[in-house]
C-alpha cells in the first residue's frame, strides 16, 4: 500500500454521522458532544465501523444491508452497545473513484455503527472479517483516529501492529 494523500483524503473528507448528533465525527478532530457523552457514561473508547462495500468495491444496497445486519448481530452477541450512523463521503472519495463526470459515480452513504467500549483488537477482527480498508477508533476525548485494517495482524489471538508503508 502506497502512502499518499489520494489514499487518505477520501477518509479524511468523510463525515461520520452518529445517531442523535448533528455534527459528524471527523478524523483527527475533537467532538465536544461525543466526548461529553462518553465521559458521562464512563465509556473509555469507541469505534466507527461499517460492513458496506468491502475493500471499496461497490455492492448493491440489498447486499450492503445484509452485510450490516450480520455486523449488527456480531455486535449484539459481543455485548457492545452502539448507535447507528452513516458515513457520508465528501469530494475526496468522489474524485478518487470517479471515471466520468456523472451523477452515478458519486460514492453512496454507508450505514455504520458507533460502537462503545469495544477494544481495538476486537475492532480489528471485525474490520478484517468484513473486509474494511479502514475504520475509526478513539477514546473519551471524542477525537477519532483513522486506522487501516492492513496495519494490524492477528497472531496467536493477539493483534500486533505492522508497518505497511
Amino acid at each position: 500500500m502506497e502512502a499518499n494523500s489520494a489514499y487518505f483524503l477520501p477518509y479524511v473528507q468523510t463525515g461520520y454521522f452518529v445517531e442523535g448528533y448533528k455534527e459528524p465525527l471527523t478524523v483527527g478532530v475533537y467532538h465536544e458532544l461525543i466526548s461529553a457523552f462518553l465521559k458521562k457514561n464512563k465509556i473509555s473508547n469507541f469505534a466507527y465501523l461499517t460492513a458496506h462495500n468491502p475493500k471499496s468495491k461497490l455492492l448493491t444496497p440489498k447486499t450492503n444491508n445484509r452485510r450490516n445486519k450480520k455486523l449488527e448481530a456480531d455486535l449484539l452477541s459481543l455485548g457492545y452497545p452502539f448507535l447507528k450512523g452513516q458515513g457520508i463521503a465528501g469530494m475526496g472519495i468522489e474524485l478518487l473513484f470517479r471515471h466520468e463526470e456523472t451523477e452515478k459515480d458519486h460514492w453512496p452513504p454507508e450505514d455504520s455503527f458507533f460502537i462503545m467500549g469495544i477494544t481495538l483488537d476486537e475492532t480489528v477482527v471485525l474490520a478484517q472479517k468484513y473486509r474494511q480498508i479502514a475504520f475509526l477508533y478513539g477514546d473519551d476525548t471524542g477525537c477519532p483516529d483513522l486506522c487501516f485494517s492492513e496495519q494490524y495482524k492477528l497472531e496467536n489471538g493477539k493483534i500486533t501492529t505492522i508497518q505497511i508503508w
